[in-house]
Formats: C-alpha cells, sequence, structure tokens
C-alpha cells in the first residue's frame, strides 16, 4: 500500500494543459469516485498553474497507467503526451514534495500564500466525493500543519509575499502612491478574488473587472466590484492607475494599439502601470516600449526573491524535510501496529486458556495471583519485541519482524504489512489502453 503522485506544473506542462485540467477538475473527481480497489483513495489538486493527483493504491504500476488513461480521456489528449509531460513520485518523494508546495517552496514567487489554502480546499473537495482514506486524510493535515510551521517560524511567506501581493509590491515601488487609486482587473480565477482583497488592504475602492469568458457581473456582485464589457475597456485604460490581469486564457486580453490609445491619446494624469501574471501573456510584452506605461511581467516577478530570504528559504526546506522524514517513519510504525496486536493477542489468549484450566485446579485467590504474575511477566517479556518492531519499522525493515513472528509463532496477522516503496522522481509507467477494472 503507497501514495503515488502523478502531476505537471508551471515550469514542464502547457499552460493549455493545465488549463484543461483545472476545467475537468470536477469530472476527475466524480469518476475517480467510482474506483475501487486497488485504489483506496485519491485528492486531485487543480490550480491555474498546478496539475496533480495524490493517490493511495496498493497497486502502484496499474494505478498509474489507469490514471494516465483518465487523464488523456478527460484532457482530449494522447496517452504519451500525459505521461511525457505528468511526473511520478512514490515513497518519501510524495510526502515531500506536498509539504513543500503546501509552504509555498514549490510556487513561482517562493513563500505564496494561496497555495496552502487551495490545497485545503482540494482535500475538501476529495472528502465531499469521500474519496479520503485515512492516510491520504494523515497526509494532508499534516501537510497543513508543516505549512503553518514554515509561516511561523520562517521568513518565507511571513508578509504574504504571495504573487499577487509581490506583484503589488513591485507596482507600488514603481508608481508610488496615487491620491485616487483605481485598477482594473482581468479575469475572474482564482487570483482575481486574492487581487481585491489586495487592493483593497492598499486602499484601492475603485475596482473594475473585465472577463473574457462571461463571468464578469457575477464576480462582480460577489466581491462589490464593477463589472465592464469589451468595448468599455479603451475609456477605462483611460482613467485606472494599475491593471492586474490573470486571465488563463490563450491570446491577449489587451492589445498593443488598445494600451496605445489609452497612454498617448488620452489626458491622463498618472502613468499606467500593468501587471500580468497569467501563465501565457495576457498583455502584448510590446506595450512595455509605450512611453507612460510600465508592463511588470510573470518572468520578472519570479526574479523578484531579495537574497535576505536565502536563510529562510534554507529554514523551511530543513523544516519540510525533517517533517516528512517523521512523517514516514510514523507511517512506517502503523504498518507494524497488526503485527505487534497479533502477537499481544496470542499471547492474551494463550494466558486464558492457561487461566481456565487453573480454575478448576486451584482456589480463586491462587487463580487471580497466578494471573497476575502470568500477566506481568508477559508484559515484560513483550516489551523488548514491541519496541524493537517500531525500530525495524523506522528502518523500513518491519519485514523482518513480520518473518520472525512468522517463523517463531506461526502468526500470520489478517492485515499484511504494507510494502515501503521505493522514491521516484520521474518515472514512465507501463501504459494499458484497457480502462480500470472492477470499477
Amino acid at each position: 500500500m503507497s501514495v503515488v503522485f502523478l502531476g505537471a506544473d508551471f515550469h514542464d506542462a502547457p499552460l493549455s494543459l493545465l488549463n484543461h485540467f483545472d476545467v475537468a477538475q470536477d469530472a476527475l473527481r466524480e469518476e475517480l469516485a467510482t474506483w475501487s480497489n486497488p485504489v483506496l483513495g485519491a485528492v486531485v489538486v487543480a490550480t491555474c498553474n498546478r496539475a496533480e493527483m495524490y493517490v493511495d493504491t496498493e497497486d502502484t504500476q496499474q494505478t498509474l497507467s489507469d490514471l494516465i488513461s483518465l487523464i488523456a480521456r478527460h484532457l482530449d489528449a494522447d496517452e504519451s503526451e500525459v505521461a511525457k509531460v505528468f511526473r511520478v513520485l512514490t515513497g518519501g518523494s510524495v510526502t515531500r514534495h506536498l509539504f513543500a508546495t503546501a509552504s509555498g517552496l514549490e510556487s513561482m514567487v517562493l513563500g505564496e500564500s494561496e497555495i496552502g489554502g487551495q490545497i485545503k480546499r482540494m482535500l475538501h473537495s476529495a472528502q465531499n466525493y469521500d474519496m479520503v482514506s485515512p492516510r491520504l486524510q494523515r497526509l494532508f493535515q499534516r501537510a497543513h500543519a508543516v505549512s503553518k510551521s514554515v509561516t511561523t517560524h520562517t521568513g518565507v511567506g511571513a508578509s504574504g509575499r504571495s504573487l499577487v501581493h509581490t506583484a503589488l509590491d513591485r507596482a507600488q515601488r514603481a508608481l508610488g502612491q496615487p491620491l485616487q487609486p483605481s485598477a482594473l482587473i482581468i479575469g475572474t480565477g482564482a487570483y482575481a478574488r486574492v487581487v481585491v482583497q489586495a487592493l483593497r488592504k492598499r486602499g484601492v475602492d475603485s475596482i473594475r473587472v473585465y472577463s473574457r469568458s462571461g463571468r464578469g457581473q457575477e464576480f462582480a456582485a460577489q466581491h462589490d466590484v464593477e463589472s465592464v464589457e469589451y468595448a468599455d475597456l479603451p475609456r477605462v485604460l483611460q482613467s485606472v492607475n494599475w491593471v492586474i490581469s490573470a486571465s488563463g486564457q490563450s491570446g491577449y486580453a489587451l492589445g498593443w494599439e488598445m494600451v496605445r490609445a489609452a497612454v498617448t491619446e488620452s489626458s491622463r494624469a498618472a502613468p499606467l502601470l500593468l501587471i500580468d501574471v497569467a501563465l501565457s501573456a495576457d498583455i502584448d510584452p510590446r506595450v512595455s516600449s509605450l512611453p507612460g506605461c510600465t508592463l511588470i511581467t510573470l518572468d520578472q516577478l519570479r526574479e523578484d526573491n531579495p537574497a535576505e530570504h536565502r536563510d529562510a528559504i534554507v529554514k523551511a526546506d530543513r523544516i519540510v524535510e525533517e517533517a516528512a522524514q517523521l512523517f514516514e517513519e510514523t507511517e512506517r510504525v502503523r504498518r507494524v501496529d497488526p503485527l505487534i496486536t497479533a502477537l499481544r493477542s496470542d499471547m492474551e489468549s494463550r494466558i486464558n486458556q492457561e487461566v481456565s484450566r487453573a480454575r478448576g485446579r486451584f482456589s480463586a485467590e491462587q487463580v487471580d495471583e497466578i494471573e497476575r504474575v502470568v500477566r506481568r511477566v508477559t508484559r515484560a517479556l513483550l516489551h523488548t519485541p514491541t519496541v524493537r518492531a517500531r525500530q525495524l519499522a523506522k528502518d523500513g525493515r518491519e519485514d523482518e519482524y513480520a518473518t520472525a513472528l512468522s517463523l517463531l509463532f506461526d502468526l500470520h496477522p489478517e492485515q499484511p504489512v504494507e510494502p515501503t516503496a521505493p522514491s521516484a522522481t520521474r518515472d514512465e509507467p507501463t501504459k494499458s489502453p484497457s480502462q480500470p477494472g472492477a470499477r
């Protein structure tokens, strides 16, 4: 039994694939919820720059093959493409990756704070589909605790250095503080909500939103902002100070000609500062050459990690590594619990049998004393094997303990020891065109 990871992110996956995965996430959960053995549980993590699956399974290779087929069908992609782009992690590598991701250490801007909440919501979504196995529950709960520890004990993320906050900090340095700050948000995805909150913390009351997907009015009503249509953009660009774009769609939301007109053919009183945090540029990069216009891009934001944060990042990495090791040790110890229980149950059964025989030969007082002595001796005898079992489990040698019990006591627990899965950073599992069986 093992948790396996299949995922891709902004480092190595095309934007179109991540977008399709994000759109298909509920459909993926619905189908995964119908799976049974060997899959015991699954959590889908889908954001604008991350597409991941954490699956508790009893058959790693078969499950990976089935997952590749599942993703390929829902993304309308070739299995070979999915297998090439999606990384595979097993064993302790899964734990380290999740803990680091939840702590913001795998994000475009180190320490960004949104991802922890996103992962927590993804766990709740899996719970709604009754897809969370006990091991996955422990894993994700521990990831949340580790992310809080990283925030509390390091400088990473302590000041909310999310992608959005980093962008707005840089914008304020470039623009200064206008007398009547106003902003236009392009997009209504996960980042848009955070942008609204961040702008209001900076005293921006006049906020407009434009959505290429037609969700602008709904978003505006939910967040008390003004929705604008495409025809309104030229007028709006002439009055706002900031534009923050993260629509996540292909093609430019703001073209060069529209922005040029806004900054050169109008009576703007202040410069126009544009922030483009979309993985695929929302704003034509040529606008950076226009007078009275400043463009901050995603690549620039990735470089905005001050040197003084490096020690904090090292400390955060250490917290993640130690927490991952402790979690894996604890899980391995859990795997010997059925063996310890079997040994103790066997001893308990033998004691009860002998006490029953003694009741026909000795007085009640004598039998009680015999029982107390036998149980005291048994507890002492079982102490060392119990401690040793957990020590062996921490070292990944619980199979040796199982073999010893089998040879010495002829014990075969109903719940076998879970095999320790090897750690890997990338694998290309054997792909099968068939659908998962017995589901």
